[in-house]
């Protein structure tokens, strides 16, 4: 998986590890065995593919920081570095969904990140920022809308972070409660992981 697709839009990337107390007296979270399997999707979804991999970064930090969006970008890129992902990817029609799990908690800085990204970015080019429904309040959790078409989210359980996207290429299929669905299986997933 490539950084960026971790990360809100497309001029956020990089994180830092942040765990959970509760993580500290856990077992640690395997992106691997708890990253969603093709039956727990949306029904009706094809396509699906995993990839596993452990986060390489040094692309990433070689550019120029001339903003703090740069600056943020290359030292979360060198803090992620050596983490370990999962990703699942199905479609449904015109909707695309991944979810992902890192074997670290960067919510937080996603955050940041994103403030610090959309600061430098024309007003209609920026994320709206959702607030987490009753049932995720629980967790530190990121969740964003760009336009009506496209939904991310990043909510940190158990000491890793969980993050979702799903967009739609087409007006016609409103991806909002498939993000919703996807992010709490996968939410509910890792939470019962022990």
């Amino acid at each position: 998986m490539r950084l960026r697709n971790l990360l809100a839009g497309s001029t956020v990337a990089a994180l830092a590890a942040v765990a959970l107390p509760a993580a500290a007296h856990a077992a640690p979270v395997v992106p691997a065995q708890v990253v969603l399997a093709a039956h727990e999707f949306p029904v009706g979804t094809t396509g699906y593919s995993v990839e596993n991999e452990t986060i390489r970064t040094t692309d990433d930090v070689n550019g120029p920081t001339r903003t703090e969006c740069d600056r943020r970008l290359v030292a979360g890129a060198k803090r992620i570095d050596g983490a370990h992902a999962s990703t699942a990817k199905v479609t449904r029609g015109p909707v695309r969904m991944e979810s992902a799990v890192v074997d670290r908690s960067f919510t937080t800085e996603v955050s940041a990140l994103s403030a610090a990204c959309d600061a430098e970015q024309a007003p209609s080019s920026r994320s709206v920022v959702l607030p987490a429904p009753a049932d995720l309040t629980r967790f530190r959790s990121f969740l964003t809308q760009y336009g009506g078409m496209s939904f991310q989210g990043w909510v940190d359980v158990r000491g890793a972070t969980v993050t979702v996207d799903v967009t739609s290429s087409s007006s016609d299929a409103d991806p909002r409660d498939l993000f919703w669905q996807v992010l709490r299986a996968q939410v509910a997933k890792v939470e019962r992981s022990r």
